[in-house]
């Protein structure tokens, strides 16, 4: 008996350490999961998982639990073997195996559902911000800039996502945060150590528009503010956007005081001396900013950076402010945003090599509002998520979007929270967000809550590595050496980023 299944052994343990069959499992964003049946007949590492450490519920395509066929079951070898070597598994039955796996995939269940949104238990309350933004920096998750409730001041404070004690943590820097004091400001991040800010609107110091550049080194801890600049600098602004494309930072739109005689600035109205507002109004510049010198900056010497104002063909939008902007592939597509004449909901799109503005997009699928003050942020390889805002009624939103970008197709979400001016990054494979208002004046009603949203059905891989995620790590440490490279530094990633589901409660979206 045991010749007999000595062959069977050999091939289980084959298929583990012959996994190329893992790194082929696309993520189906669109569908979700395929038939089920495919599920269990797929030879490749992800599903002997599920089979073999998970022998309980699984999803049908509908996305509901269904049990496992029992006559592919029954044709499933369970595999043993190779941890025959250790004591701690060999030494478990498998019916207790399969038990504890069971708990482990069962505890991936808040994720399951696309487009549901969860808010993220905190062990520490943090204070509300609005016209801040989110970055993403290799596993960490930065909150910077923006406006806080309790002090009625900008903020200056980078504060930095703490995932083992799910907080928000200081970041503390050595010189230089007064500096980050401002609201509406642009924020990327350049070689993964380096957020590069512009502008923004400064409520102490004169309460005025900013075009200053400020850089922030996370690894030196210290804010530059970059003097060096070669004419012509952009008009001070805030509610512009910003993305990096070959090492060059993109600077469309804002709001911001009035430009004399000039046709890229429209005015919000005839000018007034007592009223400041109605002398600022709306911009359509676009300008450049070359970030490469800085690869050889010793962080010491003066910056040299030069700026460059773009003037691309095509049809030029609309001078706008509160928009929103990504990055996918050469080109920057720019969605929504605040108008003279209304809010709009227009995708225009500038290929970044040939500086040419495309003819607004015309779009498939779910109808998509006009609106601004709106967070959105790309997500790999070819989407752009979109929350929230106020709609041309100033009405704060709470409807959600995933846009395909190749094939110009919106998908509408389940309602979320209603918001406005917050901001969201993604952190494969979740979107996250935080702060804003519930109330079209932003400075009211702030939020200091911190939400996940899974914008995609999940694939077999994202099942998965989502049950391997609450192993514990004894059993994961066993596991590794049966993992393919590839699917092992994707696990390990989202290992560094993992909030448990206990952690996780789901959103109250009463009345959305």
């Amino acid at each position: 008996m045991d010749n007999e299944d000595e062959p069977k052994c050999t091939r289980a343990e084959e298929r583990y350490r012959n996994l190329n069959a893992a790194g082929n499992i696309s993520r189906h964003h669109q569908h979700g999961i395929d038939d089920s049946s495919d599920v269990f007949e797929d030879d490749s590492i992800l599903s002997r998982l599920l089979l073999n450490f998970s022998v309980g519920p699984q999803l049908s395509p509908q996305g509901d639990t269904t049990d496992p066929p029992s006559d592919l079951l029954s044709n499933v070898p369970v595999i043993l073997p190779p941890y025959a070597h250790t004591t701690r598994l060999s030494s478990i039955p498998p019916c207790a195996v399969s038990k504890r796996s069971s708990n482990a995939f069962e505890a991936t269940s808040p994720s399951l559902r696309r487009g549901e949104l969860f808010e993220v238990d905190l062990n520490h309350g943090t204070v509300g911000r609005v016209g801040h933004a989110m970055i993403s920096v290799k596993d960490d998750l930065y909150c910077v800039c923006g406006f806080q409730l309790q002090q009625h001041l900008s903020n200056s404070i980078i504060m930095k996502f703490n995932w083992k004690q799910r907080q928000w943590d200081p970041v503390v820097l050595k010189e230089g945060a007064n500096k980050l004091k401002r609201t509406g400001a642009s924020v990327v991040c350049y070689m993964n150590r380096y957020l590069i800010c512009f502008g923004g609107f400064m409520l102490h110091w004169g309460a005025a528009h900013t075009n200053d550049l400020l850089i922030v080194d996370l690894e030196e801890l210290r804010v530059h503010q970059i003097k060096s600049f070669q004419q012509p600098l952009p008009h001070p602004r805030d509610k512009h956007t910003a993305v990096i494309h070959n090492d060059h930072m993109y600077v469309f739109g804002g709001w911001g005081s009035q430009i004399q005689d000039d046709p890229s600035f429209a005015c919000a109205g005839p000018e007034k001396e007592d009223d400041l507002r109605v002398r600022c109004g709306w911009t359509n510049t676009l300008f450049s900013l070359d970030l490469s010198p800085i690869k050889e900056w010793d962080g010491v010497t003066p910056l040299h950076l030069k700026w460059q104002k773009e003037d691309p063909s095509g049809m030029v939008p609309l001078p706008r402010a509160a928009h929103s902007a990504v990055v996918y592939k050469d080109s920057m597509v720019v969605f929504g945003g605040r108008t003279k004449p209304c809010r709009t909901n227009e995708f225009r799109c500038l290929d970044l090599t040939a500086m040419h503005w495309e003819a607004p997009w015309q779009m498939q699928g779910d109808h998509l509002p006009a609106r601004s003050w709106h967070c959105a942020t790309f997500v790999p390889p070819q989407y752009m998520f979109i929350q929230g805002g106020l709609d041309e009624n100033r009405i704060v939103l709470c409807d959600t979007y995933i846009v395909d970008l190749e094939t110009r197709y919106i998908t509408q979400l389940p309602n979320h929270g209603f918001n406005t001016w917050h901001a969201c990054a993604f952190v494969d494979p979740y979107v996250y967000y935080f702060g804003g208002s519930e109330e079209s004046s932003p400075h009211d009603q702030i939020h200091h809550k911190l939400f996940r949203c899974n914008v995609f059905n999940p694939s077999l891989q994202d099942l998965c590595i989502g049950f391997l995620l609450n192993l514990e790590d004894e059993d994961f440490e066993d596991l590794k050496p049966y993992i393919p490279e590839n699917l092992l530094i994707t696990i390990q990633h989202r290992r560094a980023t993992s909030i448990g589901p206990q952690s996780l409660e789901p959103a109250n979206t009463e009345g959305t």
